[in-house]
């Protein structure tokens, strides 16, 4: 239930930043692809980004929460996750980045891939004991 939750909040979020790139492609009158478009190409990236990571952290939430691991670490990895998602797009501005961006660029990398390694080595700590008996 934890991570359906969180994978709910992901996939509103997903929706948001799939929307914003139909939109930007009109007003560049682009159909295919990114027309040299700065600000497209900075709306595909944040949705791209977040297809790249999102899905293995929560598959591997789901897996750790479908053989009964800690619903306080799968929450902690969910805020991370979802915190993390929510700055991300607001760092890729076209217009130069400034320090906080490039500063908050790195911070929501380092939580995402934080959330990702976290799971997968609690995921072990589940997964390698039951394999053994």
């Amino acid at each position: 239930m934890v991570t359906l939750f969180y994978a709910c909040l992901l996939a509103l979020l997903m929706a948001v930043l799939g929307l914003r790139i139909p939109g930007q492609r009109r007003s560049a009158r682009v159909s295919l692809g990114d027309g040299s478009d700065p600000e497209l190409i900075a709306r595909i990236r944040a949705f791209g980004n977040f297809v790249e990571w999102v899905p293995m952290i929560l598959l591997l939430m789901l897996m750790i929460e479908s053989f009964s691991g800690s619903r306080y670490f799968l929450h902690a990895v969910g805020i991370l996750l979802i915190l993390a998602r929510i700055i991300h797009p607001q760092t890729l501005r076209v217009s130069g980045a400034t320090k906080m961006q490039l500063r908050l660029r790195v911070t929501s990398t380092i939580l995402t891939v934080s959330a990702l390694i976290v799971s997968a080595i609690y995921g072990l700590t589940i997964a390698i004991p039951a394999m053994l008996i």
